[in-house]
């Protein structure tokens, strides 16, 4: 991914960030060194990122413009399969 993506966060994501107590530094990890990427059906990009550590993958959902990519939500999910 380009890294020169400028990242914005939705307050819908920064409230999810705190109350599923995601970690920050594995944002811009998980933007810019995914282990999977995913288009759906409504042109939103999700990016994938296997947390070893917590045996989770993070998966952020974005709109992704020219140079900015706006994460809308963010959520860890022990479905490592259902996702990579």
């Amino acid at each position: 991914m380009n890294s020169k993506l400028k990242l914005n966060f939705t307050y819908h994501s920064i409230i999810r960030i705190r109350e599923r107590n995601i970690t920050l530094k594995n944002i811009p990890l998980c933007v810019f060194s995914p282990d999977r990427v995913r288009k759906d059906k409504n042109g939103n990009v999700k990016f994938i990122k296997l947390l070893k550590n917590k045996g989770k993958v993070l998966v952020l959902v974005c709109k992704i413009k020219n140079d900015s990519c706006k994460i809308i939500t963010v959520f860890e999910s022990s479905q490592i399969s259902k996702f990579l």
